[in-house]
């Protein structure tokens, strides 16, 4: 790969005078570091053991929008005191994932926005889990770091996301959830469930933001047992 890279780099001239060695490694740098998005993290702190970029709480005192508005339904004149959400197939925001600095100054002219939420799909590989996850928490760390208010989205899927899909969440602070595409069978509102413990145990947050989805009536009765009053 490198060696390819410097074939570019000395066809555009730079290699041919040793004076130039030092820009042509930093260009390179530059390229590989822009590639794989490395400057969306940089001075983050990050977590252990699976090193996610670590979200900072939304103050206390914030209060929680009017309403929320899809990353696919703005437009110049949506209310922009909403929150943006991300509660969508991840092809309406793989945009924002590849290029999240395009939409950076769209997204500021709300009150806020919550985290992508990144599928974390039960029949995925965990390497591809523990991606995804990665995604989110690289591209809320950037938003917050440019200004933006961030409420940090919770994702899970079966118990072998509970090693890594908590990580770089804050803990006491208000978070968010969606229903989307977990609640269909049985066997997936069985791990909403269970995952939705695990967060409540592990980031017992002080307020939770929840999208419904179509389910209200399982999601009722699941949070009155674990006696959570959803803000949604």
């Amino acid at each position: 790969m490198f060696e390819g890279e410097s074939i570019v780099v000395h066809a555009a001239g730079l290699l041919d005078d040793p004076a130039n060695w030092h820009t042509s490694t930093r260009v390179i740098n530059e390229r590989y570091r822009k590639a794989f998005n490395s400057d969306l993290v940089e001075g983050a702190t990050f977590s252990r053991p699976n090193e996610m970029p670590e979200i900072q709480a939304m103050p206390g005192a914030v209060p929680l929008p009017p309403g929320l508005i899809a990353c696919t339904d703005i437009r110049e004149n949506s209310n922009k005191s909403c929150w943006i959400h991300h509660y969508k197939h991840d092809i309406c925001f793989q945009d924002l994932l590849d290029n999240v600095r395009k939409h950076q100054d769209v997204y500021a002219k709300f009150a806020g926005v919550i985290g992508p939420d990144c599928s974390l799909d039960l029949s995925m590989p965990l390497p591809v889990q523990i991606a995804e996850t990665y995604m989110d928490r690289a591209v809320s760390f950037y938003l917050q770091r440019a200004g933006l208010l961030v409420c940090p989205n919770v994702r899970w899927s079966d118990q072998r996301s509970f090693l890594f899909c908590f990580e770089g969440l804050p803990v006491n602070a208000t978070v968010a959830i969606g229903t989307v595409g977990c609640l269909a069978s049985r066997k997936t509102r069985y791990y909403f469930s269970l995952g939705l413990a695990k967060m409540l145990e592990v980031l017992t947050p002080t307020r939770i933001l929840v999208l419904w989805g179509y389910a209200r009536r399982h999601l009722w009765t699941l949070f009155c047992l674990h006696a959570i009053h959803p803000l949604s």
